[in-house]
Parts: structure tokens; C-alpha cells; sequence
């Protein structure tokens, strides 16, 4: 009897240093196993996982257990391989399906790597204007980002118009040059009751004009401004104030220009404004149009 005992545990000592010398296994082979694998299956076919749908799976006590982590399953219900990351269940169709960047929270800067973000919705931001360390592709308008500026609309291929934040609101028109005794009308793309215009050139020297105009309907009103180094002296030339005429000394230029070289009359009529040159050089003039 004591012989059949020893014998015994002479087996049952030989199993479980047989199950600790083969922690690794194969099935389908007489291959060892990789010294990294603890199983490899050789046969042609493949491993089926516990098939189960989303109420089933649900079901599990896997949730506040760690032992569950890492835990693999085929989902009936959505037709994809799922493991359980001790806090939810990740689907591995997400890599094809699409990710909802909604649940993640960026921690360094998004490097596109010359690539496009396509099929957005809205981009939104928080208290940004623009940065001094991104190129933004311009608009129609051809205008560069700066620093201040904000993104006021978009043209047809999406690209943002940059608008500095004093501009916001308002319209800049730019004339051809005008020659000396000639006019040139401004067709504006609005015409409000109240107004602000601001008018003004240059000239090769550095020297610059600057002319201040308030309008109510087609009245208008001098608010400043000096032509080169002289304050404008306005005369007004119509009953209704619609027609003014703006004098100021300069200092000349090399370019050819003398102490006339600012002196414009101004006229509003509707949407329109005509600047008379009544200088001796041509000038370029440009208004700026603020509501």
C-alpha cells in the first residue's frame, strides 16, 4: 500500500515539473515555440474567440476587476474583435471605421506633415487671433496674416481672409493714379447713413497725407487730418455740405511735387466719391471705409 502511494506521488511530482518545464506551448506542430511564445497554433485555420453580442458582453463582471484587463472578445453586434482596457471596451474596427477625436485630448502640437484636414465641419479656437509661428494660406483678397489680425469670412476655396483688428468693418478702395486737374470716382460697395472716411497718399519722400471725413447720408463733416507737414484748412462748397475742398502746405518732394501736392477737393453723391487732384503731380488715393 505505502509502494502504490510513493508511486503516486512520484506521477503527480512529475506532472507538475512537466507543466513548469513546458509553461510553452504548440498545437498543430512539432515546432518548439518561440522563446517569446507562450502559445502558437500551427494548423491552417484560425482562433475563434468567444462570440458574444453588446447585451451579453454588458453582462460580463469585468468592469472594477483588473483581472479582466486585456481581456479579448468577438462582438456579434458591431462584427468586431473588442478588449477590455480596464475601463472600457476598445473596438478594434476603430483603426478602419474612424475615430471620434472627440474623446482625446491633445498634449503637444497637431504636425499634419504637409497633409489637409478635409470634411470638417466648423474649426473652432478660444481667444486666438492669429500666431506669430503658423503661415496661413490668404483669400481672395491676397492679404498676409499679421499679428492682431482676425479671420472676418473665407473665399470659395476655403482659404481665410486676415483682416487687422482696426480694419474690422471696414472697406479699403484704391484709386488709379490721377493726374493733376483731374478726378477719379469711388463706387463703394455700401452706402450707411453714418460714416467714417479716411483718405490718403504718399509720395517718394516718406511724406503722407491723411484725411479725416464724418458723413450723414451725403453731408459731410471735416474731422482733421494735414497734408505732408501742413494741418488741412477745409472749405466747404456746397449748401448741404456734400462738396469740401482741402488745402495744406507741403514741403515738396524730388518726385517733382510742390506745396500743392495734398490740395484735393472732395464730393459724395450716394455710393459715390469723386477726389479732384488739385496738386501738381499725380497721386494715387485710397479711402478706407468704416461703419
Amino acid at each position: 500500500m505505502k509502494t502504490n502511494l510513493f508511486s503516486i506521488w512520484l506521477v503527480c511530482l512529475a506532472v507538475l515539473f512537466s507543466v513548469n518545464i513546458h509553461a510553452q506551448m504548440t498545437i498543430g506542430g512539432k515546432k518548439e515555440p518561440e522563446a517569446f511564445s507562450v502559445l502558437e497554433l500551427l494548423n491552417k485555420g484560425g482562433l475563434r474567440l468567444p462570440q458574444m453580442t453588446t447585451t451579453e458582453r454588458d453582462a460580463f463582471a469585468v468592469r472594477n476587476n483588473d483581472k479582466g484587463n486585456g481581456l479579448i472578445i468577438y462582438n456579434k453586434t458591431t462584427g468586431c474583435v473588442e478588449y477590455w482596457n480596464a475601463s472600457r471596451w476598445v473596438s478594434l474596427c476603430d483603426d478602419t471605421a474612424g475615430d471620434n477625436l472627440g474623446n482625446h485630448t491633445a498634449t503637444q502640437d497637431l504636425a499634419m506633415s504637409g497633409k489637409n484636414i478635409t470634411g470638417a465641419k466648423d474649426i473652432t479656437g478660444t481667444g486666438l487671433l492669429t500666431t506669430n509661428t503658423a503661415t496661413i494660406t490668404q483669400g481672395a483678397d491676397g492679404k498676409a496674416a499679421v499679428k492682431g489680425a482676425v479671420a472676418t469670412s473665407s473665399d470659395k476655396d476655403g482659404n481665410l481672409i486676415w483682416v487687422k483688428s482696426e480694419d474690422v468693418g471696414a472697406k479699403v478702395y484704391n484709386s488709379v493714379a490721377v493726374a493733376p486737374g483731374a478726378s477719379y470716382t469711388f463706387t463703394l460697395d455700401s452706402d450707411p447713413t453714418y460714416a467714417n472716411y479716411m483718405i490718403t497718399s504718399g509720395n517718394a519722400c516718406g511724406i503722407s497725407m491723411m484725411l479725416n471725413i464724418g458723413t450723414y447720408y451725403d453731408s459731410m463733416a471735416f474731422l482733421g487730418g494735414s497734408g505732408g507737414a501742413g494741418v488741412y484748412t477745409a472749405t466747404n462748397q456746397d449748401a448741404y455740405s456734400k462738396k469740401w475742398k482741402f488745402t495744406a502746405t507741403t514741403l515738396g518732394c524730388q518726385d517733382g511735387a510742390n506745396s500743392t501736392e495734398y490740395n484735393v477737393t472732395v464730393a459724395k453723391a450716394g455710393n459715390k466719391i469723386t477726389i479732384t487732384n488739385n496738386g501738381n503731380v499725380n497721386k494715387v488715393y485710397n479711402i478706407r471705409q468704416k461703419v
